[in-house]
């Protein structure tokens, strides 16, 4: 398939103290987690600017656009809809569809030093499958792709959220569909992930770490 019109979905979290990271909070201070969750989101724009494909801030709360501009720029933002996490990686990817897009992928904003060339992936997956997932070493994913149009709000319902089960369940909802799985990359949710990271030295979220004693 060579028609494919692709939109990454940040899925984004208004950075305030005691709003994000709230484990990796508990570890390090709040403060720190805000701080570094901006640089999270500011490496991971910086990566999709270099990747090339049309992207979309897709954020919460809705009142937190401002800050945002201000951090991020002129971007295109949207406000995630919603009471879980699955309705909202369902209405996004279902925005995308009607903005006409052919595919979407909804990526987490706690993967700073995820590649252009891992992304690229992602692309490249979605020509010849239905769905691409991008496992985490927690069980989860850390992004998920759909050829538009076969989203299901079936494939998001009745999953433990925040689980190690997550991925296992998807799969499950998956079954029948052309489905490529990535090599897991590893999200950043508490203290010891940090020293995991793939991260170049030029990053925003290498810099503050360094900077503030914290690796």
């Amino acid at each position: 398939m060579n028609d494919l019109r692709v939109s990454f979905l940040l899925m984004t979290k208004v950075p305030v103290i005691g709003g994000v990271k709230s484990r990796l909070g508990a570890e390090i201070g709040e403060s720190h987690a805000a701080m570094l969750y901006r640089c999270f989101l500011l490496d991971e724009v910086e990566t999709l600017d270099q990747l090339g494909e049309d992207y979309i801030i897709y954020y919460t709360p809705e009142d937190g656009r401002s800050l945002l501009v201000r951090l991020l720029g002129d971007q295109l933002y949207e406000p995630q809809r919603g009471v879980d996490l699955g309705e909202r990686l369902y209405y996004g990817l279902e925005m995308a569809r009607r903005l006409g897009y052919t595919h979407g992928v909804a990526l987490a904003s706690d993967v700073p030093d995820i590649t252009v060339d891992y992304l690229r992936q992602v692309v490249e997956a979605l020509r010849t499958r239905d769905v691409v997932v991008g496992l985490s070493s927690d069980g989860g994913y850390n992004l998920i792709g759909f050829r538009l149009g076969l989203n299901s709000r079936s494939f998001f319902t009745d999953v433990n959220w925040g689980t190690q089960t997550v991925f296992a369940e998807t799969m499950k909802k998956l079954d029948g569909y052309s489905v490529d799985v990535l090599p897991v990359w590893s999200d950043i949710d508490v203290a010891s992930d940090l020293s995991k990271h793939r991260l170049s030295v030029q990053s925003h979220t290498y810099r503050y770490l360094v900077d503030n004693k914290l690796i």
